[in-house]
């Protein structure tokens, strides 16, 4: 019976094979066809996003389904060792010889006996893999119907996207694309600019907004919430930087500037380039000057002959220096330019010479001027001090340089080395703040023009300057009017103005008294003179005809020219100091008397 048995066993491995394949086909159709079924869903209904991070998945979990189910229901139904050898006889055509044989082997009758000698003869000749062949099953066409239709499902089936998802899917997926790129734009401005207020040696602390504020917008993702918060941070920035800009530290480098725009050449001699640069406001190149001079001076690579010259020379500047710490009449002139008459700019330049606190006393006494005016007035004169303070400090260091040119003048040199330093480190910071400055407008300009153009888009969308223009100039807040801007940022309701696309024109509106009650009345002391204001064209003639002598004594005007010159700018120092004296108000002719009458 064992070889009987054997061959039953291998039958049966092979059946459960042949039906494993049959149940495959089924399970496989089905999986398909629920996959099938989810894709067409997917497409219709436009739900990509929900469905595309589990596909991978779906398609193990079908995979691994169809095979497992198959396998478990194939060993559940697997035929018993009679139904084999019952399958076995019949396509072997063995008449029952195997299936009886195991049915009666345990039998001691000879003719069962008999069965189980004749099974085993011809089980030992017997071929299973003729008798039970491996076929594909029955149904081997419906799951490659069923999967290429899925195919032609999967790559063909346009989106018609039913319920809108893929759209919205898609405009937040752009969204969240954008806000990145808009938070990394904003950070790398922000380190640019930080930078500069950083060597222009401005602080900038951001206020706090609330959870209503532009803050709590830009949390939710939205660009244009988080450009608004920007272009809030850079006006205010750019504020402050204005703020800065007017202040007192500018107000003294102007000062400075003016000052050395006045000293004049002290003749030939090693300190020539040196008094140059002075002259220009140049203290970095003066200071190497000055380096180099007394390099020269230590070294003894100077003759006798010119030290003696360069000692006329710092005579010369520390007379000059002296002289400007002593000159009130730039602040005379300063003040007249703003508005006061020429003997209250004198009592004022003379007050500020002596005490800036008389100076503050004297303003809140002059009713006629507001806060601002006061304010703006105190800040030239202290700047004004201070620069005289800083001449004053020049010329003792220029005058002890002189005197111990013989001795080296080391301890003078490196007083006047040290005046240089600081005026050249205020020079440096000015010029660092109108970096700042110029960066923040460029960039509140920049980010203002993104904010119209994303709130307010072109119907052609190409977001270009012809588009901007044609619906109304919406580029953003920049240039010269950025401080002015509204801190809020650019407002949503409308484009906004572009400072480079207009002109601003000041007018005073026709208007009629109707004999309305007086709103405000402010009383002014001195003759009222009707006519054009002299003032600021005089000083503009002044500093034109500064810088021609300037750059007359440095040969940078043609000698042939130097007469034209001087004529030109002697005709126009003439004519601002012709100043016509008007009648305010003609007077009437006076009545005629009344003739006597004789008495009677």
């Amino acid at each position: 019976m064992n070889q009987v048995r054997r061959v039953v066993r291998r039958a049966a491995w092979r059946l459960w094979a042949v039906d494993l394949a049959a149940t495959l086909a089924v399970t496989t159709t089905a999986v398909l066809a629920m996959l099938l079924v989810a894709r067409v869903v997917e497409r219709v209904l436009g739900l990509t996003s929900q469905f595309a991070p589990w596909w991978r998945w779906a398609w193990i979990a079908g995979a691994g389904l169809a095979v497992l189910s198959a396998i478990l229901w194939t060993t559940i139904r697997r035929r018993r060792n009679i139904a084999v050898a019952v399958e076995l006889d019949e396509r072997a055509g063995l008449s029952e010889a195997l299936s009886t044989a195991l049915y009666v082997h345990a039998s001691e009758d000879p003719w069962a006996r008999s069965m189980v000698e004749t099974a085993e003869s011809r089980a030992k000749t017997l071929n299973v893999r003729q008798a039970i062949p491996f076929t594909p099953p029955p149904l081997w066409p419906v799951p490659v119907a069923v999967g290429a239709a899925l195919a032609l499902v999967w790559w063909l089936l346009p989106n018609f996207d039913l319920l809108g998802r893929a759209a919205a899917q898609v405009a937040q997926q752009q969204r969240q694309e954008q806000v990145v790129q808009v938070r990394a734009e904003v950070q790398d401005k922000e380190k640019i600019l930080q930078n500069l207020l950083s060597k222009a040696k401005v602080e900038f602390k951001e206020e706090k907004t609330t959870s209503h504020g532009l803050d709590a917008a830009a949390a939710l993702n939205d660009p244009a919430a988080i450009r608004r918060a920007a272009v809030k941070k850079l006006t205010e920035v750019t504020n402050k930087l204005e703020l800065e800009k007017s202040g007192d530290r500018a107000a003294k480098a102007d000062a400075i500037k003016d000052a050395m725009r006045q000293l004049k050449q002290p003749g030939d001699g090693p300190l020539d380039e040196f008094s140059k640069d002075l002259a220009k406001g140049d203290f970095e190149k003066a200071g190497q000057q000055l380096a180099k001079l007394s390099a020269q001076m230590n070294d003894g690579k100077m003759t006798p002959q010119q030290k003696a010259v360069a000692k006329e020379q710092m005579e010369s500047l520390a007379k000059q220096f002296e002289g400007l710490a002593n000159d009130q009449k730039q602040l005379e002139k300063k003040l007249e330019q703003k508005g006061l008459d020429k003997k209250t700019a004198q009592e004022l330049a003379k007050l500020a010479a002596k005490s800036p606190e008389e100076l503050a006393k004297a303003m809140e006494k002059m009713k006629n001027l507001t806060p601002a005016q006061k304010q703006e007035l105190l800040k030239l004169a202290k700047a004004a001090m201070e620069c005289q303070g800083a001449c004053q400090n020049m010329s003792k260091a220029m005058s002890q340089a002189a005197k111990g040119m013989s001795e080296g003048g080391n301890a003078a040199m490196a007083a006047l080395a040290d005046e240089l330093s600081d005026a050249e480190m205020l020079a440096a910071d000015m010029q660092n703040l109108d970096s700042a400055l110029s960066e923040a407008k460029k960039q509140l300009k920049s980010m203002g023009e993104a904010l119209s153009e994303c709130e307010n888009p072109s119907k052609d969308g190409d977001g270009s300057k012809a588009s901007r223009s044609a619906r109304g100039n919406g580029g953003g807040r920049g240039g010269d009017q950025a401080g002015n801007s509204d801190p809020a940022g650019p407002r949503p309701d409308g484009p906004v103005s572009d400072p480079d696309d207009f002109r601003s024109v000041t007018k005073k509106a026709a208007m009629q008294s109707n004999g309305g009650p007086v709103i405000g009345t402010r009383v002014v002391t001195g003759p009222q003179v009707r006519g054009e204001s002299v003032a600021e064209f005089a000083a503009a003639v002044e500093a034109g005809e500064q810088e021609a002598m300037e750059g007359m004594d440095q040969n940078q005007i043609p000698r042939e020219m130097q007469d034209a010159v001087k004529h030109y700018f002697g005709t126009l120092g003439a004519k601002a100091k012709a100043t016509p004296v008007v009648d305010p108000e003609p007077k009437a002719p006076a009545a005629p008397a009344p003739a006597p009458t004789s008495p009677k």
